[in-house]
């Protein structure tokens, strides 16, 4: 009765989980403002497991956020270092996340918590050129890419799920996916299918 327990539990243990992929291309466009930003393409529907513990850096840096634009799961910690010689303030009053950090000098930094997906934007009260731009996805199953760069996103467990393309100036676009337990699917997009 051991033995075949034993041997039940290590084939449950040898046994890969079944994942597949989602991959493809975003076919590039004439619009100008298409190449400003990136595309965030994430799954709706997939199971959203441990938030990562990664503390992705968005510092302020030669009057400027470095990097401008960022993707974060829900619940994910984001630092945000004053490495400037000069005095910053950052805040955001966006529907996802709003928040003010105050003043804060070189050296210093504050952490915000980003609970809820959708975009946050974020200015420094001081600085009013400054701006950057946080992307909450409710999953690690994303993929960022640029216009006629191809995408993937890897490790999705099998199902039928919607996928969410995210462009700032361009209207959302959704589809569709049943995720196979092994092996991708492609799911193509263009830019136009956003411009309308």
């Amino acid at each position: 009765m051991k033995i075949s327990l034993f041997l039940a539990l290590a084939m449950l243990v040898a046994v890969p989980a079944l994942a597949g992929e989602i991959r493809g291309v975003v076919a590039a466009s004439d619009l100008p403002l298409a190449n400003e930003r990136k595309i965030v393409i994430w799954v709706e529907g997939a199971p959203a497991g441990a938030v990562p513990a990664a503390r992705p850096r968005l510092s302020q840096r030669d009057v400027r956020f470095a990097p401008d634009f960022l993707v974060v799961v829900a619940g994910q910690t984001v630092e945000m270092p004053n490495d400037d010689d000069i005095v910053h303030n950052v805040f955001s009053i966006s529907p996802a996340k709003s928040f003010n950090l105050g003043l804060y000098l070189k050296g210093q930094s504050r952490s915000v918590t980003f609970d809820r997906p959708g975009p946050v934007d974020l200015f420094c009260k001081i600085h009013r050129h400054m701006n950057a731009k946080v992307y909450v996805v409710p999953n690690p199953f994303f993929a960022v890419t640029e216009p006629g760069q191809p995408y993937s996103i890897k490790g999705v467990p099998p199902g039928r799920y919607k996928l969410h393309v995210w462009h700032e100036h361009l209207a959302p676009l959704e589809k569709t996916v049943v995720v196979p337990g092994a092996g991708a699917i492609s799911v193509p997009f263009a830019l136009a299918e956003l411009e309308k």
